[in-house]
């Protein structure tokens, strides 16, 4: 998909623009009358024609848009027991404290106990660090954007919650939350999971292509102090 297009939801702008003239759709949209066709027939436009139809609209983003089917957490089982790499940003703990890049190997397995609830798939298993540090895990795929992963340290009973929300060809692409030491401070930074081993160039198109959105940092107004 181009760089900054999405796909809209034609039946929702069908329904819209049917009872209206397409100039006048055009005009309280701010685009032009060919964009308006496009929406009408599903077809590409850029995220900001989605940002003001939903303005002018009242409706939120997500309603105006076709999920992007390639960037979903992937229900197939295999797909998680399959993974064997996995990736993280942390403090760097046996140095001066700069965040870096580390790597683990990954072990995931189904769970013998589902539970009750169809719509979750549980998982289990284990990572090791690359300073052979386990961890017990218990994963969770929650639904179409969503994969939870809790970690347990065997030795220091260090911990972690990760969650990935959004697919990248065979990567898991999410956050984990921790604490920055030297700072004191919570800290959330990247994760990916993969199927297969990962060069630097994998992990900075990775981030690159997968940018977080949100502000995790808000600066005091020290005038107001």
């Amino acid at each position: 998909m181009p760089a900054g297009d999405v796909i809209p939801k034609k039946e929702v702008f069908k329904e819209y623009i049917k009872t209206r003239s397409i100039q006048a759709v055009s005009e309280n949209f701010d685009c032009s009358v060919t964009t308006v066709r496009k929406l009408r027939d599903g077809k590409r436009v850029s995220r900001k024609v989605i940002r003001d139809a939903a303005l002018a609209l009242k409706r939120p983003v997500r309603e105006l848009i076709e999920p992007d089917i390639a960037c979903l957490i992937p229900r197939e089982k295999q797909f998680f027991t399959d993974l064997q790499c996995g990736y993280f940003i942390d403090s760097d703990r046996r140095g001066d404290g700069k965040p870096c890049w580390y790597s683990e190997t990954v072990v995931i397995k189904l769970a013998p106990n589902q539970g009750d609830d169809p719509r979750l798939i549980r998982f289990t298993g284990h990572m090791v660090n690359q300073f052979k540090e386990r961890f017990t895990i218990e994963g969770i795929r929650i639904n179409d954007h969503h994969f939870s992963l809790m970690g347990i340290s065997d030795t220091y009973g260090w911990s972690f919650d990760a969650s990935f929300t959004i697919r990248d060809k065979d990567v898991l692409c999410g956050t984990w939350s921790g604490v920055n030491y030297l700072e004191n401070n919570m800290a959330i930074y990247r994760m990916f999971i993969s199927k297969k081993v990962l060069k630097p160039e994998d992990l900075e198109r990775l981030t690159v292509d997968n940018p977080i959105d949100g502000v995790f940092k808000v600066k005091r107004d020290e005038e107001n102090e």
